[in-house]
């Protein structure tokens, strides 16, 4: 007897796949391709096989199974603890819904408080951190006066633009500043 060098095949070749470098093959065979079984034909043997395969498909009422544990081992306990509110929100929901629409929405919804969350700190890290004379570090936040030309009902006022000692308080480390950027876009030519 002699031994046979088996050749790689390209499965093989990658370093980590599902399969574990082992070539993977249907569990259905050559009967899962329909032009196969018009062209080449089935036997009753085939037949067989194939309906048995298509009764394996079929889940059970009790299945999906939930295994004991899978859940706390795939979800670290501080990862559990942020789903928590979410998952006790959408746990009556999800029958209703179903379980993929559910986890649509719940994802949805979770992004949106992401969102909200993000916007909101923000706007407050713009609002109580700029940069004034008594820090040196936060974003330096310009706002642009409003153009008053000649015929501008305003035109000849005072500036509403505050200076930092006319802000909401007296005291300038604990005063309120510029929020937003605001851009004013450039005047059309006059006529």
């Amino acid at each position: 007897m002699s031994v046979e060098k088996i050749k790689p095949t390209e499965v093989e070749k990658i370093p980590s796949s599902p399969t574990g470098g082992v070539e993977a093959f249907p569990i259905e065979g050559p009967l899962g391709n329909e032009r196969y079984r018009l062209v080449v034909g089935m036997t009753d043997e085939d037949r067989a096989y194939r309906k048995q395969w298509l009764q394996d498909q079929i889940l059970a009422e009790s299945e999906p199974i939930e295994i004991p544990g899978y859940y706390e081992a795939r979800y670290n306990p501080i990862r559990r603890a942020i789903m928590w509110p979410l998952n006790q929100v959408f746990k009556p929901i999800n029958p209703r819904l179903g379980p993929q629409r559910a986890h649509f929405w719940r994802y949805l919804v979770g992004k949106g408080f992401m969102g909200i969350y993000f916007a909101l700190g923000t706007i407050y890290y713009f609002k109580y951190n700029s940069n004034d004379w008594t820090t040196g570090s936060g974003w330096r936040v310009y706002v642009s006066r409003t153009r008053q030309l000649p015929g501008h009902p305003d035109y000849g006022k005072p500036s509403p633009r505050l200076y930092l000692w006319q802000r909401h308080s007296s005291n300038p480390r604990t005063s309120g500043s510029a929020i937003l950027l605001i851009l004013v876009p450039l005047a059309a030519p006059l006529s």
